[in-house]
């Protein structure tokens, strides 16, 4: 009989996981990269699979090893110019002077930050002292009472005060202190408003709660009230300054639960709210407001509960009701130009959700949700042009008013505004991004992203680029590329890079090679390691392939192979295969070991003598499944002479939508010897047709135009939903199967592996189930059920693959003696 395993307690194994632990302890990456103006100064967070609270300072003149570590000042670092670097712990801060590196601590901390225009710093402490200081420590003033500050991390900066009883926001300007504002209510800065002439303050009711908007003037000191004293029971203000003028958009948010009948839940199929059943519905209420004109004029609800500002004279305009039918993971809502000077409102979108306008308000990039093509609106001329190409994504428009540039896995397209067409392409053939971007969201609700604002090119884009396991980092300026690094197999997981400097600080990595930090003088044509004593140079041990391989249909894909680590050709070794969709942005990847959420980990298994290969599985018009099946038996089938791989020794295994996969194959294959499988759908047509409370949408919208890409109705193709559910298979499993879920997963919930389950045990499959009480779709980082689940793993495949016996909780399932399902003694796979 098969066992149901209730468990979140680590394995016995304890001495065994004590020194895996040690030496995983080891190994340890880089992460939030920091430069100084001039890069002369870096900062790196060092991580390891238990901690992260390590900061490592280099001087890149002075390189080979960190000229500080500093412990437990992880929460912030920030440069003062070259002059100082100033860092941040949980209740701690500390000043440090370059180059000499003297050093000023401050206790009792409650926040910090920089003004980087300035080149000074601030200290909040845990009495209300708020103290700003110049770049060489030195006190420029003082003020008490502070309950919190404003600051643009540039240049501005205000302070929230509580003084006899008064609330006060007051301008702190060099040693100035200016009053601004007095109340006797509670204060605090509108959220993701962005500072400039204006600071926007939500001022709430102390004996009611209820809240009004204020708007001061930096530059005169005027302080203003949009809606005049009107205080509102809203929960929210949002206010949006409308590009290139003093007009702002207000939005007043109220959040009203849904009532619950305590009797009776009703359902409607009309509901086109059903994603507020559980959170309850945002209502809205805009107001559009021009500095020193008077008090604000109230934008109609009738019609639309959505507005987006595109310009002082038109705005975009749109009902939050679902219309299509929930047939998306994110609705798509018909969009309206609303022109205010005529009073005209004009249908230009059937469906979107995402937009781009540009700085002058003239043009609108939208994405038509159904197509996935952009179209371009001119909103002065109502014309409409449609760009075609799915893969063009993240628009931007140059500050000059002239180009619309996209990324794209095939360089960078151009479009010129003037002329209405495409220029040839931006180093054409390469996967783009586009660093250090600046335009601004506008509106970021219900999965919808409105950004406004222009990149200024003026003095080069920088461009990150991959292709074919390759990364480079281009500078485009007048119409020409040239490389500011040049191109490599290694991968570049981070990069800082100023061009006055001459120089580029890089974390690189390699399959075989740790990362290190790299500075790239580019003065002198010369790449040199920050931390050469810390990591090791190239690990000849670890060796991986990259292979190609066709599907039946004829389309080329790649596969991962990585080598047992010293890996030996006279011998032969099991192999273990993951499946994921397409898996080779890992390839140039170094494999860090360490418990994994998923409980998949190459380095571990590599390291106790396995193959791990990563073929790439695609989704095709045959469904899911199949096309799953097809890919990994053409993988498989290019591995069939390879001399040191024991083809009857594999296992296979995927986690969520390769948990699908995987459970979909084990009903088709007899090429795997066992299989494990995390938190995959098994139960197509069931799943189909639940609702999702946790993502308030129904099930059927991820499987017909989500990643299972089914693209038609159950109703309008039952065969091919049939055909593509694992679950109807079961009794074809010839195999053993580990399976595993955590009970609080909302993406795939965990009843859809108790559905496998359930049908292996009425065949009567062998089969083991892992189900975690406190865990989500991935295993928190840290927690004991990752660390069991990844001990397990590793144990499955060595019961499984290596015939190693004695393992109590497998062979509690294998070592049992009930008959199988013909009524025979039953053949175990691997004893």
């Amino acid at each position: 009989m098969l066992i149901l395993l209730m468990l979140f307690r680590a394995v016995s194994a304890q001495n065994t996981a004590d020194s895996l632990e040690h030496w995983m302890a080891g190994f340890g990456n880089y992460a939030n990269l920091q430069s100084s103006a001039t890069q002369r100064w870096i900062t790196a967070n060092r991580i390891y699979p238990e901690n992260s609270d390590t900061v490592l300072v280099f001087d890149t003149e002075r390189p080979g090893v960190p000229v500080l570590n500093l412990v437990k000042m992880n929460r912030k670092q920030a440069f003062l110019g070259d002059e100082a670097l100033v860092v941040q712990g949980s209740d701690t801060a500390e000043y440090i002077g370059l180059p000499h590196l003297n050093r000023i601590s401050y206790a009792k901390v409650k926040k910090m930050d920089v003004l980087t225009s300035l080149k000074q710093y601030l200290v909040l402490d845990e009495t209300g002292m708020l103290c700003l200081y110049n770049s060489s420590a030195r006190l420029i003033v003082s003020v008490t009472g502070v309950t919190d500050y404003i600051t643009d991390g540039k240049d501005i900066l205000l302070a929230v005060l509580y003084e006899n009883g008064a609330r006060k926001i007051v301008q702190l300007k060099g040693p100035r202190v200016r009053e601004l504002y007095t109340t006797s209510h509670s204060l605090s800065a509108v959220p993701g408003f962005r500072l400039g002439r204006y600071v926007a303050v939500t001022e709430k009711e102390m004996h009611s709660g209820k809240i009004r908007s204020v708007l001061i003037d930096l530059k005169t000191g005027r302080v203003q009230l949009p809606l005049n004293s009107l205080f509102s029971d809203a929960d929210f203000i949002r206010i949006t300054q409308i590009q290139g003028s003093d007009t702002f958009l207000i939005d007043y948010e109220k959040r009203v639960k849904r009532r619950e009948d305590p009797l009776v839940d009703l359902w409607y199929t009309n509901d086109a709210h059903l994603s507020a059943r559980k959170k309850g519905r945002d209502f809205n209420k805009y107001w559009l407001w021009k500095a020193d004109s008077g008090p604000a004029v109230k934008l109609s609800d009738a019609v639309f509960d959505a507005w987006v500002p595109v310009s002082e004279r038109f705005l975009l305009a749109f009902s939050r009701a679902e219309t299509f039918d929930y047939r998306y993971s994110f609705p798509l809502y018909p969009m309206y130009l609303v022109d205010r000077y005529k009073g005209t409102e004009v249908k230009i979108s059937q469906g979107s959700r995402e937009a781009v306008i540009s700085g002058s308000g003239r043009y609108i990039a939208m994405r038509d949700g159904t197509s996935l093509h952009w179209e371009l609106i001119d909103v002065f001329t109502g014309q409409k042009s449609e760009l075609q190409g799915e893969q063009l994504r993240l628009p931007f428009f140059t500050s000059d008013g002239r180009l619309l540039v996209f990324e794209s896995d095939s360089g960078l397209w151009v479009y010129d505004l003037a002329r209405r067409r495409f220029m040839p392409p931006v180093l054409e053939g390469y996967q783009t991004k586009i660093d250090n971007r600046n335009a601004g969201k506008i509106y970021e609700k219900d999965g919808t992203s409105f950004t406004a604002g222009t990149e200024d090119i003026t003095r080069g884009a920088f461009i990150r680029t991959s292709r074919n396991g390759r990364s480079g980092y281009f500078q485009w300026l007048g119409g020409k590329t040239g490389a500011v690094i040049p191109e490599t197999e290694y991968s570049r997981q981070q990069l800082r890079y100023t061009p006055q400097s001459g120089r580029v600080i890089t974390v690189e990595e390699f399959y075989n090679h740790r990362a290190q930090l790299y500075v790239y003088n580019r003065h002198r044509s010369t790449r040199t390691a920050l931390n050469s004593g810390a990591a090791k140079r190239t690990e000849p041990g670890i060796m991986r392939k990259i292979l190609t391989f066709r599907n039946s249909l004829g389309t080329e894909m790649k596969g991962i192979l990585y080598y047992p680590q010293d890996f030996n050709p006279a011998r032969k070794y099991p192999m273990v295969v993951r499946i994921y969709q397409e898996q080779g942005g890992s390839a140039n990847k170094y494999p860090y070991p360490q418990y994994s959420g998923d409980g998949f980990n190459i380095r571990l298994l590599i390291e106790k003598g396995y193959f791990v290969y990563l073929p790439d599985t695609v989704v095709d018009a045959r469904g899911p499944g199949i096309a799953a099946l097809d890919c990994v038996h053409s993988a498989m089938e290019g591995l069939q002479d390879h001399p040191n791989i024991d083809l009857d020794r594999v296992g296979l295994t995927g986690h969520s939508f390769g948990g699908y996969e995987t459970n979909f194959i084990a009903g088709h294959s007899k090429r795997f010897r066992t299989y494990v499988s995390g938190a995959g759908m098994s139960d197509l047509t069931g799943r189909y047709f639940e609702y999702n409370a946790g993502y308030g949408i129904n099930e059927y919208a991820r499987i017909e135009n989500g990643q299972f890409a089914m693209k038609v109705p159950f109703a309008e193709a039952k065969e091919k939903y049939f055909a593509n559910n694992p679950v109807f298979f079961t009794d074809a499993v010839v195999a053993p199967v580990l399976l595993w879920a955590g009970m609080k997963d909302g993406n795939v919930r965990y009843e859809q592996t108790l559905a496998f389950y359930t049908a292996l045990v009425r065949n009567r499959k062998d089969a083991v189930a892992l189900f975690y009480p406190q865990g989500d779709h991935v295993l928190g980082t840290g927690s004991r059920e990752e660390k069991d689940l990844s001990i397990r793993t590793l144990q499955w495949w060595d019961y499984f693959l290596k015939d190693r016996t004695k393992i109590p909780w497998i062979e509690k399932q294998m070592k049992n003696d009930r008959p199988s399902a013909d009524g025979s003694q039953p053949s175990h796979v691997g004893n």
